[in-house]
C-alpha cells in the first residue's frame, strides 16, 4: 500500500494505492506519479496534507477531520480541515503560563538555577537589588494571576491564554550594570 496516492469516496474516506500497479499491459513495482495516474485501477491521485492558508479567526483554530476531499482542480486529494473553537483554558493552563513567564524572566537576567531572591542578604550590589526587585515583581505576577485563576475557578469568564499572558506584569530591574560601571569609573577619575 502506498499512502502517498489514493482515491477518495463520497464520504471522504481514502483508499490508498497498492504498491504495484498495472497499465499498458505491464506491472510496475515502483510506480511513478505517471504510473499511478495511468493505472488500470486508477487513476490514483497524490494524497496531500495542506493546512488552510487562511488564518483562523480569533478563538478558533484549524483541525484535521480525519476525512479527505478532492482538491479544487481535481489533481490531488487533500486532508479536510475545519474550524473549531479553541479549548477554554483551565486553571492549570494559567498556572503553567505564569510559571513559564517567571522562569523566562529570571533566566534572561542570568538566574537559571536559583530564584533571584536567594541573594537578599548579598553584599554584591546587583544581586541584592535583583533580590528586592524579584520579590516585588513575583508578588505582582502572583496577585494578577491568582485573581484571574480564582475568578475562573468560581465560574467567571476565562480570558484567552494570549490575553492572560499579555496582562502578566514584566519585571523591572533597578540595578543597571552599565550605570554602575560608569559610576565606578567616575569615582576612580575623581580620586586620581
Amino acid at each position: 500500500m502506498n499512502r502517498k496516492y489514493g482515491k477518495v469516496d463520497a464520504s471522504g474516506i481514502v483508499t490508498y494505492a497498492p504498491s504495484i500497479v498495472a497499465h499498458d499491459g505491464r506491472s510496475y513495482l515502483k510506480p511513478s506519479a505517471e504510473d499511478y495516474a495511468r493505472a488500470d485501477d486508477g487513476p490514483w491521485l497524490p494524497v496531500l496534507d495542506v493546512p488552510p492558508s487562511d488564518p483562523a479567526p480569533e478563538g478558533k483554530h484549524w483541525t484535521r477531520t480525519g476525512f479527505f476531499e478532492p482538491s479544487p482542480d481535481g489533481s490531488s486529494i487533500r486532508v479536510k480541515y475545519v474550524l473549531v473553537d479553541d479549548p477554554t483554558p483551565t486553571v492549570e493552563d494559567y498556572d503553567k503560563a505564569m510559571e513559564e513567564h517567571l522562569f523566562r524572566e529570571r533566566c534572561e537576567r542570568g538566574y537559571t538555577t536559583r530564584e533571584p531572591d536567594m541573594y537578599t542578604n548579598s553584599e554584591v550590589p546587583r544581586w541584592n537589588a535583583d533580590a528586592r526587585d524579584w520579590k516585588k515583581h513575583r508578588d505582582a505576577v502572583m496577585l494578577y494571576a491568582l485573581a484571574i485563576m480564582n475568578d475562573v475557578a468560581a465560574g467567571g469568564e476565562p480570558p484567552t491564554l494570549e490575553e492572560f499572558k499579555a496582562g502578566l506584569p514584566n519585571v523591572e530591574w533597578t540595578y543597571n550594570d552599565y550605570e554602575a560601571v560608569v559610576d565606578e569609573d567616575s569615582e576612580d577619575s575623581a580620586e586620581g
